[in-house]
Parts: C-alpha cells; structure tokens; sequence
C-alpha cells in the first residue's frame, strides 16, 4: 500500500463541527476508507488535529492501523472455531466453548468489531460478579484469545481485552489437605479400586486425568516407578499438560499391590479397556467420604496433589525439586500448591518460640 498523504478535513454540516481525516486502512478482505475524528472545533485547533493526522498516518504508513470491514463478533469467533481451536487440548476446547457460548457471545455476538473497547468490556465483567473469580478469568482470557486472533489477522488495530485487571481474587472454598489420620481415614472408607487411585494419586502427585490413562505397560516392575505418557479428559486421550508432566514417578510399596492385580493383557490400570470416568468416582464415592471425614465442600481429586507437594517440601525437597516431581513448569505454581497446616506450623513455630523464650 502507497504512503498516503491525505489532508484534514473540517466538517461544517452538523450542529457541531469537527475535524476528520479519511484514510484507506487494510481489512482482512482489502482496503476500507476509514474515517477518524480528531475532535471538535471548539475544543481542538487545527494544529492540534494536524499533529494527531500526523501520528495516525505514521500508523497507517508503517501497516499499524487495520479495520474489520464491518465484520461482527459472531462471525470472528465462526473462524477462531474453525481456525484457533482445533490447535487446542480438548480440555481447553470445552472450556473455551463454554465460555463463549454461555458468556461471551451472548454480550458481543451482534456488536462491529471496532464496537468492543475497553469500557464495554469491564462492564461486561462487572455484569459477572456473581460468578467466581476463576470464572471472570477464563472467561477474559478467551475474549482476549478471540480478539488476539483478530490483531494478527488484521482485522483489528489492538486487542481491547490486553491490560484489563480483575478485583481481588477471593478464595470461596479454602484449598485444603487431609491430615495423615484423615487420609487414612478416607482410604479405609473407599472401596479396593477407589483407594488404590487415591494412594497413587497421593504418592505420586499425578493429576487424576495422567493416573486413569496409565496403562499396566507403564509400570516399570523393576525400578518401581510409573511413567507419564498421556492424559484421559472426559473422553479424550491427548499427550500430558506440558512437557514437565512426561515423566516416570516411583511408586515404592504401591508396586507389591499393582502386581498382585496384574491381569493377563495390557490395558488401563483403572479401569480395563477404557478408563474409568473420574467425574462419577468422584461424585459417587469420593466426595461423600471427603465430607464423612470433615473436608470442606469442593475438595476433590486435586487436594492429593497439593497433599504431595506439601509433603515433599516438609520432607526436606527444594521448591526446584518439588517442582520437577510434581510435573510444574514453574516452581511459584508449586508454592501455590504448598499448604502449611495447623500442625506443621505449630511445629516450626514451636521450634522458635523454644530458641526466643529458651523453653
């Protein structure tokens, strides 16, 4: 596209007149006129438009300025489905459709590109107060998703979502981890295949979807380890999170009891031919034995997972460590995942009280 030089123009025919500049932007399907107002008369001189004319042929001249040629919401998100999405884990994808058809496109289906800005958009998420922090975010990180798609397909000068901040975030269910005597509590309640899952999950820190893909093959009976090759979602086999959670994890005395019900062909350790679906286990079995032993409503399969972390750093392993064996690209999610219970901190402050006041 040829620079362009065009000149301010002052229009007279409205109650109001102000200055505007005419410029050919690109769109994903050719160039459009594109009018900007640089401000009224009134309040603007001439050599305050020309200076922001300037600044805007600058943009336009160096391929920064772009237009959706009328394109609407609804139809950008048809081609990040089509486009975007596939590219996705089929966990993601489920969250992602979720959200846009529940909250985003019900707000900015019908709205022009150029109609979503900033405003609309914290207004938007005012709207969803009622909703979860977590919510809010997921549901703002996919319009950012969608919009980005937008910037690099320039149908868009900028991404209005980028920068948008959340209020506090509050914690409605606490994350919690049962003590040693709840654990073995709940593990003593569960039936044999339930409890087993349980174990793994707490000695291995494996999320629940890498512990029902594991397959029998994976158990290396020597080195008494299981290794991470995949992950089961809600029907969906796919490789792991990241490329942190391909790794074998040893299993120690759980290995005695996995080859004792080895069976005679390979298949799921939890559940045969196909895994065993973790929302019904959960639902069914473990929730009513989580309550049955005093954990808060919400816990669920990712508290074991928390309850290694812990473990491991109480036991004497760096943050770094902690952060490899529990599959962590990075060793702050790992600190998150550290909880510090009544009794740990009653023992290490203990420890400083005796050395302060010499009890």
């Amino acid at each position: 596209m040829k620079n362009q030089q065009p000149k301010i123009e002052l229009r007279k025919d409205v109650p109001r007149p102000y200055w505007r500049l005419r410029l050919f932007v690109p769109t994903p399907t050719g160039l459009r006129r594109r009018n900007f107002d640089l401000g009224f008369r009134d309040e603007t001189t001439r050599r305050q438009a020309n200076k922001q004319r300037l600044e805007l042929l600058a943009k336009v001249n160096r391929g920064e300025l772009h237009d959706s040629g009328g394109m609407k919401f609804i139809d950008l998100v048809a081609r990040f489905r089509e486009l975007r999405l596939p590219s996705l884990k089929a966990s993601t994808q489920a969250l992602y459709q979720q959200h846009l058809d529940h909250h985003v496109l019900p707000a900015f289906g019908g709205y022009e590109l150029e109609q979503i800005h900033r405003l609309r958009i914290e207004q938007f998420l005012a709207s969803k107060s009622s909703l979860s922090w977590w919510s809010r975010r997921g549901i703002l990180t996919v319009l950012s998703a969608v919009l980005g798609a937008a910037v690099e397909w320039h149908a868009l000068d900028h991404n209005a979502a980028i920068g948008i901040t959340l209020p506090k975030k509050v914690e409605k269910n606490p994350k919690v981890i049962p003590s040693a005597e709840q654990w073995r509590s709940l593990v003593a309640a569960l039936d044999t295949n339930t409890g087993l899952l349980v174990r793994l999950l707490a000695v291995t820190g494996l999320r629940v979807g890498e512990a029902i893909a594991l397959w029998w093959s994976d158990v290396d009976w020597q080195r008494q380890t299981v290794t991470v090759k995949r992950r089961w979602y809600r029907g969906d086999m796919d490789t792991p999170k990241t490329a942190a959670s391909l790794r074998p994890r040893w299993i120690g005395p759980l290995v005695d009891e996995l080859r004792g019900l080895l069976p005679a062909q390979d298949g799921f350790i939890f559940g045969g031919e196909q895994p065993i679906d973790e929302r019904h286990e959960l639902r069914e079995k473990l929730r009513p034995a989580l309550r049955n032993i005093g954990m808060p409503v919400g816990t669920g399969w990712h508290c074991f997972r928390r309850l290694h972390a812990t473990l491991l750093q109480q036991a004497g392993a760096s943050s770094i460590e902690a952060s490899k064996l529990v599959g962590h690209v990075a060793v702050a999610t790992t600190a998150d995942y550290t909880i510090v219970g009544q009794a740990r901190e009653a023992e290490l402050v203990g420890s400083v009280c005796r050395r302060l006041l010499l009890l």
